[in-house]
């Protein structure tokens, strides 16, 4: 299939479909650019993001909080975890604000707050919990919700504790986080002890035999 060229300005009327002009590298990239020298003409700062955009997004807040007060809005989870992660608390006000209405009604997360009453080693460990239940890049886990593993750390869960803290730590080696991996999911599915996965499938598996009989 052939899609036209398309050289786009601040005065060019299109009539096609918007998913099949986004849906063009090279014509996305225009859209973008375009956008970006609009809103720095009208005093605005713009950045265009290379790679994972959700990091460069996060800390364009964070760093905007260290001098006026700054809300982010957006929908995605990994923003949150970002912020807690990232934000200082001594800064200015900075705020997640939902850019969807439910019963009429935002949400508006003020992260000063809510990383003052987790602690920064808790907001750290979101990033693990965060990848490993499952975010853009990494599949959840099936039956287990985020909402349990995080009642798990807050419940200062010895072996899940300590992966945690462990994963965020730089240099590890495969086999290491393979051995970690391991114990955080046994410890998930309610096994506290150090069981390898192929064990731990083997007992899932033999409950359920043992209750369909």
């Amino acid at each position: 299939m052939h899609y036209h060229i398309v050289h786009i300005s601040g005065d060019t009327e299109f009539e096609e479909k918007q998913e099949e002009f986004l849906s063009m590298g090279r014509d996305k990239q225009q859209l973008i650019k375009l956008i970006s020298q609009e809103m720095v003409m009208r005093g605005c700062k713009a950045f265009q993001a290379e790679g994972d955009t959700d990091v460069h997004i996060t800390k364009a807040a964070v760093n905007s909080a260290q001098g006026n007060s700054t809300i982010l809005i957006g929908e995605d989870t990994d923003l949150l975890v970002l912020l807690l992660h990232y934000a200082e608390v001594n800064s200015k006000p900075l705020y997640f604000k939902s850019d969807n209405q439910s019963r009429g009604i935002r949400k508006v997360f003020n992260i000063n707050n809510l990383k003052s009453i987790l602690g920064s080693e808790l907001c750290i460990q979101l990033l693990f919990l965060h990848a490993f239940t499952g975010c853009d890049s990494t599949p959840h886990i099936y039956g287990v919700g985020k909402k349990t593993v995080f009642q798990k750390l807050l419940n200062c869960d010895r072996v899940l504790h300590s992966c945690a803290s462990a994963f965020t730590l730089p240099g590890k080696n495969p086999a290491d986080i393979i051995s970690l991996g391991s114990q955080a999911m046994a410890v998930i599915f309610g096994d506290n002890s150090t069981s390898s996965l192929a064990a731990l499938r083997c007992q899932t598996l033999t409950k359920k035999v043992v209750t369909a009989k």
